[in-house]
């Protein structure tokens, strides 16, 4: 077992404060031994000029003695922390988007409101049969930011829907804020679609899962208690289930009455 070293201010104390390393140990000795043949080579000049200290050797000296002490001084820790990076490299994922593909999905969300403003309500009711069609394959595969996403895109978000936490927003868009408004059966079936799709949004924000990309999904439910515990989750489907059965109930008694 190594002893640890100890400063002159703390020799007494008898406190460790520092470890030498073999570099640190051989560079103070080579600093000493240069100190010395400096030393050697000012005694030399003083026997034979007569001079006690020549003022050129003075600045090697002070260098020579700076650079004992900072031979033991202890190296700064280095911590290796990855980068984004190297936690990507590899698994085929990417950190961002590139300008363009931001570029290209704001055009096509921003194309796709375009076109769900201009519907008719008959029509903006198939839009939405037809997009929660695929939620209870998702619910079941346990795809729950998948739902989410998928509450909010024109064709059901228009409806009124927002993503928890947030409570900003929420109003109804395009044909289900204009034409709506003037049926009751679509008024009140509107009040039912939009609870309980915010209730369904809601359960599965509950139950979502945070994963860096689509590698650490796989490695995450591939354990056995992560695996156990979303199976527990998807066999316990009876709530949001019901939520989905009663908006596309109320969303089909709406199509069925704007196309009388």
């Amino acid at each position: 077992m190594k002893t640890p070293c100890r400063t002159p201010g703390h020799l007494n104390a008898g406190r460790p404060t520092c470890r030498l390393s073999r570099t640190s140990i051989a560079l103070a000795v080579l600093m000493s031994a240069v100190l010395c043949m400096i030393r050697s080579q000012q005694q030399l000049f003083s026997l034979i000029s007569g001079s006690r200290k020549p003022a050129n050797v003075a600045p090697l000296v002070e260098a020579g003695r700076r650079a004992w002490l900072l031979a033991l001084a202890p190296a700064a820790a280095q911590a290796a922390i990855p980068m984004m990076e190297e936690f990507y490299e590899g698994n085929g994922a990417k950190i961002s988007l590139t300008k363009e593909e931001v570029e290209a999905n704001r055009y096509a969300v921003q194309t796709a409101w375009f076109q769900q403003k201009g519907l008719s309500l008959s029509a903006a009711a198939d839009a939405a049969l037809a997009s929660l069609g695929g939620v209870e394959s998702m619910l079941k595969q346990g795809d729950f930011d998948g739902v989410r996403n998928l509450l909010v895109s024109p064709s059901v978000g228009s409806i009124g829907i927002v993503l928890s936490p947030s409570r900003v927003g929420g109003q109804p868009f395009g044909a289900w804020a204009d034409q709506c408004k003037n049926s009751k059966v679509c008024d009140s079936s509107l009040v039912i679609a939009r609870g309980t799709l915010q209730q369904l949004e809601e359960w599965c924000f509950t139950k979502r899962a945070f994963y860096f990309n689509s590698a650490d999904k796989a490695q995450v439910e591939s354990r056995k208690e992560t695996g156990a515990a979303l199976q527990k989750i998807t066999e316990s489907l009876e709530d949001p289930l019901e939520y989905l059965e009663q908006a596309r109930a109320a969303i089909a008694e709406v199509r069925s009455d704007a196309k009388r």
